[in-house]
């Protein structure tokens, strides 16, 4: 019996060589879609599942709400409440804090900056991160102790540093930080594995949090802001949802008189660690998090590109059935049950799938290297080491492959030998309206993910062509070690032929990730106002270098000594001369920018004069919502980012001379170009990259759906001699002929895409509403009207050979076999 069904099967696919090979193709295009989309899916989905009971790890974040205002939003919270979290509430096991910095490192003769995560002595309590070297809870309970990856160590002392214990000891000297002015020594008393990849934040260089230091002074007993990260560790059994109220009455005992008169309302909440990394949309993490829309889009792109190849296959099995109708009836005059027959097809159907599964195998083990590379992600995916997944993959390969055979099984073993055998048993596409609304639904599919991936890349070029408030262009950006000596490269670098400007800044513009905030005060004639603004330190030519100019007022300048930010000798609060951005003006209350002009703000102990209010510019990404934003002229204090506008002409020979003038200047310092118009396109390569990669599965969609209309068209069309005879003897030419069978093979797609057009609109502008501008889907309608007419073309040349063939058929030849 089973020599009988293989037989069979050989037998009826060698006749149909073309329709079996291009249902394999289709079905193995769509599993291979399926299993990296499922590999991608599971490696987002797993991000800080490696700590221990992370499902009890939580993030503590504050909230400042100003009556009127923007709500600022943050991930991190004061500086001292994780302590008092502990001692005034009995639902925590520990709690642990990480506040990050990046600071420039000396070490030996070489300088680098680099970000250190200042933690409390218990944090690797709560993040089990392996050491290699050295004993690592002991540097936490040591001022002065550094902790390095295992990457960093490589980076600093080869790789051959794992082996050798006498890196333990070694001195690394931390300069000028935003926290720290003198320069102090740490000593490497370890080496810790690295971060598993799958983190939201990466620790590779970690040293104890002395809460003590006088550094901290001003955030000690700070609830005003959020500056330090807090993870909480809850007891088992406790109902975070319902520590609603415990939470509002610690946030009602630490709000300052200060923040009560100002009517500031300052919430806490407890955001899951496990879901930070895909659900946690705020904007200062620790490292760049995922999309769960993008999770989102792909899984039902997969889901999408599934049902096409079922459709596909069905229609397609369907149409290899009916040439084998004959044969069928014959197995049934034999003796062959429905059973018998509905068995064959469905055994036919999973070796088809099997067959199908093993080359998206072999699929996606060469595509696999190129799919990371799109993604910019390290996905890893083995037959032997992830059993369970692949058990997965299996049975669900066989269980579509029994899905999709259901349906033309069981039509097939219904057919009625006295009907069949008698008739031609002429079938059309085209008048059944199951078949005809199965390629309205395939088209109607792959259209609207071709539109939507053509939209989302229309939209990522809108975001990168938006006017940033300033041209970046041939503007680099050089951190600097601040232990002086900045007059001295400012003089030289001006010199260069081909240098127009040099200017110093405190925070690389774009800023990302966390950025510096502060609570600002503006006393109007009846009330105090504060403005919770980002803030940079620049030099007097910033706004130079950035082309900036101003809207009212004037913008720093060295020949106005009380711009710059003066520290009294006397005691009396320093002051400086500020610019603002039009939303600061707005948030004080002032219709005309001039009424601005002259005011004075309170920046902590600072007491800034408004001189000059600039447009709005983008120092964050364009995604994100413009904030207030005060600039503050600093000369005399050293500052972190060196900025230098190049001119266009010979630009690459300038940068070479600008990188030699740094290191015979700072000889021990590691020298790094940054160019501003490439850190904001880097913003953006994430995405790029993911709408690139659902670009390739609506390729693929597109595909399966071509080639379903191209099988069952030729099917149909050998189906369609009479009529094309009888056509012709009533009269009608090859033109005619031509142009009905054009119309007939485009009319489903021209249905599809009437009914996939509020489905493109629905999905698109639920994916838009993440972005802050926007395209018009009405001024971009015209691609989605260009799609439709692209697969009418399509499908007329693929159909081109066969509609011609259908046109020169003639009568006599067509009805001979009638």
């Amino acid at each position: 019996m089973i020599n009988d069904f293989i037989s069979a099967m050989l037998t009826s696919h060698s006749r149909t060589k073309l329709i079996s090979s291009l249902n394999i193709i289709g079905l193995t295009f769509s599993l291979s879609a399926f299993v990296l989309i499922s590999i991608y899916i599971r490696d987002e989905l797993n991000y800080d599942k490696w700590i221990e009971n992370v499902d009890l790890l939580y993030k503590f974040e504050a909230t400042f709400e100003v009556p009127g205002r923007d709500t600022s939003e943050s991930t991190m919270s004061p500086f001292s409440s994780g302590p008092a979290l502990m001692e005034e509430l009995p639902y925590f096991e520990s709690v642990t804090r990480v506040l990050p910095l990046y600071v420039p490192i000396k070490i030996d003769d070489r300088v680098f900056n680099e970000r250190v995560m200042f933690v409390d002595p218990n944090f690797f309590n709560t993040f089990n991160i392996e050491s290699i070297l050295g004993v690592r809870e002991e540097a936490l309970y040591n001022n002065n102790k550094l902790l390095i990856s295992r990457k960093y160590a490589e980076k600093y002392f080869g790789t051959d540093s794992l082996l050798d214990e006498n890196i333990i000891g070694k001195v690394l000297t931390f300069g000028i930080s935003e926290n720290n002015s003198d320069p102090v020594d740490y000593e490497i008393a370890g080496i810790l594995e690295n971060t598993p990849r799958l983190t939201h934040f990466s620790a590779d260089m970690v040293a104890l949090l002395d809460s003590s230091r006088r550094e901290y002074d001003m955030h000690r007993d700070n609830y005003a802001g959020s500056y330090i990260h807090t993870y909480v560790t809850m007891k088992e059994g406790v109902n975070v949802e319902a520590l609603d109220k415990e939470l509002s009455d610690f946030s009602e005992r630490h709000t300052s008189d200060r923040l009560k008169s100002l009517n500031i309302k300052a919430t806490y909440n407890l955001f899951p660690v496990s879901e930070i990394y895909l659900h946690n949309k705020k904007s200062d993490h620790l490292d760049e998090n995922g999309s769960v829309l993008f999770v989102w889009v792909l899984s039902i792109a997969s889901v999408l590109i599934l049902i096409l190849a079922g459709v596909n296959f069905s229609g397609l099995s369907l149409a290899q059935a009916q040439q084998r109708s004959r044969e069928i009836c014959l197995r049934k005059l034999a003796g062959a049950s429905y059973w018998n027959i509905r068995i064959q097809f469905l055994g036919e159907s999973l070796i088809v799938s099997i067959v199908s599964l093993i080359l998206a195998y072999i699929f996606i083990f060469y595509s696999l290297p190129w799919f990371n590379y799109a993604l910019g992600k390290n996905l890893e995916f083995n037959f032997s080491r992830d059993i369970h997944l692949n058990i997965y993959i299996i049975l669900f390969a066989l269980f579509m492959g029994l899905i999709y055979g259901l349906y033309p099984a069981f039509i097939t073993s219904s057919y009625r030998p006295s009907v069949i055998l008698r008739s031609s048993h002429e079938s059309d596409i085209f008048t059944s309206w199951k078949n005809y609304a199965l390629l309205v639904f395939q088209f109607g599919v792959s259209i609207s993910l071709v539109s939507m991936a053509i939209l989302v890349l229309c939209q990522l070029d809108y975001t990168r062509r938006i006017n940033l408030g300033f041209d970046p262009s041939n503007i680099v950006a050089y951190k600097i070690d601040g232990e002086g000596k900045q007059d001295e490269l400012r003089y030289v670098l001006s010199k260069i032929s081909g240098v127009n400007s040099v200017g110093f800044m405190q925070q690389l513009i774009p800023m990302k990730g966390s950025v510096s905030t502060a609570p600002i005060d503006f006393k109007n004639s009846d009330d105090t106002i504060q403005i919770n603004s980002e803030y940079n330190r620049v030099d007097s030519k910033f706004f130079e270098i950035f082309g900036i100019k101003p809207l009212v007022g004037r913008v720093f300048s060295e020949d106005y000594i009380s711009d710059k930010l003066i520290f009294s000798e006397t005691g009396e609060n320093p002051r400086a001369g500020v610019v603002i951005n039009k939303t600061f003006s707005k948030r004080m209350g002032f219709d005309r920018y001039e009424d601005a002009l002259g005011e004075t703000l309170f920046l902590g102990q600072i007491k800034g004069k408004i001189i000059g209010i600039i447009d709005d510019i983008h120092t964050r990404p364009v995604t994100e919502p413009v904030q207030a934003f005060t600039f503050l002229y600093t000369r005399d204090e050293p500052l972190r980012v060196m900025v230098v506008k190049v001119n266009e002409v010979d630009f690459e020979n300038s940068l070479l001379e600008i990188e030699n003038t740094i290191k015979n200047i700072y000889p021990n310092m590691f020298v790094e170009t940054l160019h501003i118009d490439k850190e904001y396109e880097s913003i953006y390569i994430k995405q790029e990259r993911q709408s690139y990669i659902l670009l390739l599965f609506t390729f693929l969609a597109v595909i399966i759906s071509f080639l379903g209309l191209y099988c069952t068209s030729a099917f149909a069309s050998i189906k369609k001699g009479k009529e094309v005879a009888l056509r012709k003897l009533y009269g009608a030419n090859r033109i005619q002929i031509t142009m009905y069978f054009l119309f007939k093979f485009a009319s489903p797609i021209i249905i599809a895409g009437l009914v996939s057009m509020p489905i493109v609109i629905f999905f698109f502008n639920w994916w838009l509403s993440s972005f802050i501008k926007r395209i018009s889907l009405v001024e971009y309608s015209y691609i989605y009207i260009l799609v439709v007419l692209a697969y009418v073309a399509t499908s007329w040349m693929t159909l081109c050979s066969q509609i011609i063939g259908l046109s020169r058929l003639k009568p006599v030849d067509a009805l001979r076999h009638i």
